[in-house]
């Protein structure tokens, strides 16, 4: 099994996101940790960049769902950095599963947030679900870290949001 230094990793997962150039001049440059801002909820956060995962999260505590099958909406809690709670009540496209530590979860609501990260702002899906363990209360999946931005884990904090 071929094993990479975290620096080669990094390397490599920069091609694979970028194939056409790594260097591209409206790329943006990204660290392992990030501040995003959620324009929609006015809230801006700390959020570390997981490989791993495939959909992005947000650590969303007392959730209620609400509705008819076709038309639901979540209630809950979001919680922020340094202990900051803000109320939430959003449309669920979805209920997925999420896999922690290698063992499959129940189902977890999916809404759509619009997200600036660095001169972006995109509209993406995040899963919500309770973080209270991890270090940082959002995390960054593959589904946002598509073409348009190049990665260096060997940071944190190399852009700000602009948007």
């Amino acid at each position: 099994m071929l094993k990479l230094s975290r620096s080669a990793a990094t390397c490599c997962l920069i091609l694979l996101l970028q194939p056409n150039s790594a260097f591209s001049k409206d790329s943006v440059l990204l660290g392992e940790v990030e501040k995003v801002l959620l324009t929609e909820l006015g809230v801006t956060l700390n959020a570390r960049v997981d490989l791993e995962a495939r959909m992005s999260s947000l650590d969303t505590r007392n959730i209620k769902i609400q509705g008819k099958k076709n038309r639901r909406n979540v209630i809950g809690r979001i919680y922020l950095d340094k202990g900051k709670i803000k109320k939430l009540n959003a449309r669920i496209v979805r209920m997925e599963k999420v896999k922690v530590a290698g063992i499959w979860s129940k189902k977890h609501p999916v809404i759509t947030v619009a997200l600036c990260l660095g001169k972006k702002l995109r509209l993406v899906e995040v899963i919500l679900r309770n973080r209270k363990d991890m270090k940082y209360r959002m995390s960054l999946g593959r589904n946002v870290l598509g073409a348009g931005y190049t990665l260096n884990l060997d940071k944190e904090f190399l852009t700000t949001p602009r948007c």
